[in-house]
Formats: structure tokens, C-alpha cells, sequence
């Protein structure tokens, strides 16, 4: 049996009987005071459609109006409830010339009527195609998705982006306005890619922000040098949620001298206690108990590269952190795996890294399982891994530049990881071996031929590294 569907034709018809006037049994009244439309629609329709107007039109609330059903919409503009009406009634939706405002109050309102398809298609546009807006209005936007349990996919990679690049927030015209518990939940999170100083000159820009607006003064006309003691306990009820995650021990001297300390008062006195005997003395205030951010023992990469790279592995920023403890260093280890067989002869993921001699580039490969020698084969133990989201794959990472981090994943996975031993007058130790080829690794000799990875680094088919290393990596579960 071939089963045909002529859904065009379908969805032209039910645009023609959106456009008939004179056929309906519903009006809706969309927007409010000047900005106000009706909307004359079948509720068969609309209840066929929407669980939000299945429930909404057989409620006593309605009101008559002759012989139509009159559904007050106040909360959404007519030019949105528009889009809306023709998605329910044609399946079709044009965001051609929408700004990102628009699309978002259009997220908002399919929210409202509980248009599933619609809010997974809306938060995948916002994400691909106004990434720019989201970066610009990300507190506003922020404050909108975070009321919506529908749109964690975007709420998600908001949190994520922060994480990542927090100035995109800290430095943001409008963070003082930010919501304290969103605040919160990002100051908390081990995967803030930034220094600790920074983190707290931020949180004292926010907090007192919030102090003058209690007080009703002007920031600018209200400096430090003109607060009294009552100012200070304010402030500090206002940073009390915030302490207990800041890892004042991760500062140096000059930073906690000159830009705690003015803020003492504004500190638990026990706490401040600490840190002055940590900073003075090198006793261990109790804050150093904190896991530390997101951080790598590494001479290759930066905090920021690191942030990439766990986004990669994670591919959800507020699921698991990651810690990676370095087992091998090219210059540490002389160039030498036979130092590295913990790695070989147990069931561990790892992170390689290479630093192109003479470049800013970064190579390198991730696998999720192991890398046990099995000599002249491809490793195929990688299909036993009970994680449905881990991928083999190999990074290539710009010092400099961060807009050319790319990512290849394996394009044939029972051909991911090769490995063996070749004893001849160069080499006796074993390989690092991607995809047969892709990237092969002997001292420090490298080779990259595409073969079973997605695409090649863009650098010689042969190369010397100027430092190699080694990662094992172990997924933690965030708070």
C-alpha cells in the first residue's frame, strides 16, 4: 500500500478558512487598550491544536458576545497572536523579518498555549540564527526563559554560554538588574570559566547596585568612602547567598588587599578572620574546601580553551563538571608513552592534547573509554560505553583565536581508536592512534592522514609537537 500526503493542498485549504470571515464560532480579542484585534476562528480548530484552548473553551468563563464565544487574550500583541493563529491552523510559521523581541514574545505565548512543536522549533532558531540578540539582551531574555519550565533547551544554553564566557553577563550594560537567583545559581556552578577576583569585583558591582536602589541613591554619587556601618550590613545581607561560594583562597595578596578587603564589614567576621590568616600565615581558611572551578594542569591550554573543550565532552553545561588530572607531559616524560601505561591497561576516558611546534595551534583527540593495547586492531570497546552522549572525537583549538575551535567526530565508529606496537630502530613504545590515521602519535611525531574522522586539522600530514599531553578525565556530578 503507498500512502500519498498532499499536506500543501491541506494546509492552503485551512489558510483560505482562517481568511473566511463569516465562518467562525470563537472570537478572540488579542492585545490590549489601543493595541487590540479580534480574531474570528473555528474552536474545533483551536482545540484540535492547543491543550491550552481545548481546556480554555469549554470553561464557564467564557463570555458570549451573540453567538460567538469572546476569549480575552491580553497578554499577547496582535501581530504575535497572528503568527500563532496561522501555525494552529496551517502548520506553517514565517520568522522572515521577525527581530529576536518578536520571536521571543512568540516563545512566551506558545508557551502560554502549549504549542510543543512550536517552542522546540522556536528555541532551535533562537539558538542557531540570533545568537548575536541573545548575546546582547542576555539578562532580559534570561529573565523571560527562566519562568518557563518548556524552554529549558535555551535556558540551558544561556547558563552555558555564561559559563563559558562570563563577560558576556558581568560586562553586560544591564547586570545589575540580573535576578539574584539566577545570579546565584551561576556564581555556584564549578564550570564558571573565570578568575575568582573577577567573579567577586562583579558581585560587588551587583550588590551595590542593590544597595543604592534600597537606599535610593546614585551609585556614581554614593562611593565606598561615604558609607556608614548600617550601609555595610545591608550590603552584606545582600552578598550573605553569594559567600559561601566564593573562592576568596583562589585570589592572590594585591587581589584580596585591595579589593576585599575594603568590603571587611561587609564580611562574616569569622570568614574575614580566615582569609586574613590565610594570606598572612598560609593557614587554610574554610572556603578552600570548595571543589575548585573548572581548572587543568596544563602548559598547552588556557581556562578558556578548557571551557570549550568540556562543553565537547559535557555536551550539557549543567549535567556533569569534569576533572582532569594530567598523566603525561612530553617534556615532563621525555617524550616517552612506556611512563603512561596506567593509561593503556585500565578502562579510563582520555584527553590528548598536542602543541603544533612553531604554531598556535592545538590538536588533539578525546576518547570516553579506553585505550588498552591491543596490538595490529582497531579498539572496539567504545560501543560498550553505557552513555548514549559520548562521541570519539579530535579538537583543533587556536591559542589566539577562539572563533576557530573546531571539533571532527568520528564518522566510523568501529574504527574510532587503533592501536599497536611497531618495534623498529625508532620506536618501542606503544601508539596513540585516531581512526587508523587521522592522527597518529609516536615521541613526538605526528602524522595526520584523514581517514575515519570527520575532517582533517588543516597542518602537514607530518609534524613535529612541541608538547604533548595527557589527560585522565572523570566526569563529576554538579550540584
Amino acid at each position: 500500500m503507498v500512502i500519498v500526503n498532499f499536506f500543501d493542498e491541506l494546509s492552503q485549504d485551512f489558510n483560505r478558512l482562517l481568511s473566511d470571515t463569516n465562518n467562525y464560532d470563537t472570537v478572540i480579542q488579542a492585545g490590549k487598550k489601543h493595541n487590540l484585534k479580534e480574531f474570528k476562528v473555528l474552536s474545533h480548530v483551536l482545540r484540535a491544536r492547543s491543550p491550552y484552548f481545548k481546556k480554555t473553551l469549554s470553561d464557564k468563563g467564557a463570555k458570549n458576545k451573540k453567538d460567538a464565544v469572546v476569549l480575552l487574550k491580553m497578554n499577547i500583541p496582535p501581530n504575535i497572536f497572528f503568527v500563532i493563529i496561522r501555525y494552529i491552523y496551517t502548520g506553517t510559521l514565517d520568522l522572515t523579518d521577525k527581530s529576536g523581541s518578536n520571536i521571543l514574545d512568540l516563545l512566551v505565548a506558545a508557551d502560554k498555549l502549549i504549542l510543543n512543536q512550536l517552542i522546540n522549533h522556536i528555541q532551535k532558531h533562537l539558538i542557531k540564527n540570533e545568537s548575536a540578540w541573545l548575546h546582547n539582551n542576555i539578562v532580559d531574555v534570561l529573565h523571560t526563559v527562566i519562568k518557563l519550565q518548556s524552554c529549558m533547551p535555551i535556558r540551558n544554553y544561556l547558563l552555558g554560554l555564561i559559563c563559558k564566557a562570563p563577560h558576556i553577563l558581568f560586562d553586560s550594560g544591564d547586570f545589575t538588574t540580573v535576578d539574584k537567583n539566577i545570579l546565584l545559581r551561576i556564581i555556584k556552578s564549578v564550570d564558571l570559566n573565570s578568575e575568582e577576583i573577577y567573579i567577586w569585583r562583579s558581585l560587588i558591582e551587583w550588590g551595590t547596585t542593590q544597595l543604592c536602589d534600597y537606599l535610593k541613591r546614585n551609585p556614581e554619587e554614593y562611593p565606598i568612602t561615604k558609607w556608614n556601618d548600617n550601609d555595610f550590613k545591608t550590603l552584606k545581607k545582600f552578598l550573605g547567598p553569594f559567600i559561601p561560594y566564593i573562592r576568596f583562597h583562589e585570589m592572590s595578596y594585591e587581589g584580596f588587599r585591595y579589593i576585599v578587603k575594603p568590603y571587611k564589614k561587609a564580611l562574616p567576621e569569622k570568614l574575614y578572620q580566615e582569609l586574613e590568616s590565610y594570606f598572612i600565615a598560609g593557614l587554610k581558611p574554610q572556603c578552600s574546601k570548595l571543589q575548585p572551578r573548572i581548572s587543568i594542569d596544563s602548559v598547552i591550554i588556557e581556562r578558556k580553551h578548557l571551557a570549550t573543550i568540556s562543553s565537547w565532552i559535557e555536551n550539557k553545561f549543567d549535567k556533569f563538571s569534569c576533572d582532569f588530572k594530567l598523566s603525561y607531559r612530553g617534556t615532563r616524560n621525555k617524550f616517552n608513552f612506556n611512563s603512561v601505561n596506567d593509561i593503556y591497561d585500565c578502562n579510563v576516558a582520555t584527553l590528548l592534547l598536542i602543541k603544533v611546534k612553531n604554531s598556535d595551534l592545538i590538536i588533539g583527540g578525546y576518547n570516553p573509554t579506553s585505550w588498552k593495547v591491543i596490538y595490529d586492531d582497531y579498539i572496539e570497546e567504545h560501543e560498550e560505553s553505557d552513555e548514549e552522549d559520548e562521541y570519539l572525537w579530535t579538537p583543533t583549538l587556536d591559542r589566539k583565536d577562539s572563533d576557530t575551535h573546531k571539533l571532527s567526530l568520528v564518522e566510523y565508529p568501529d574504527n574510532a581508536i587503533y592501536n599497536y606496537n611497531y618495534d623498529d630502530l625508532f620506536c618501542d613504545m606503544p601508539y596513540m592512534n585516531f581512526g587508523g590515521g587521522d592522527l597518529e602519535l609516536n615521541g613526538k611525531r605526528v602524522s595526520c592522514s584523514k581517514s575515519n574522522y570527520e575532517m582533517l586539522f588543516g597542518v602537514d600530514v607530518y609534524f613535529d609537537a612541541e608538547e604533548i599531553e595527557i589527560f585522565k578525565v572523570k566526569k563529576l556530578l554538579s550540584d
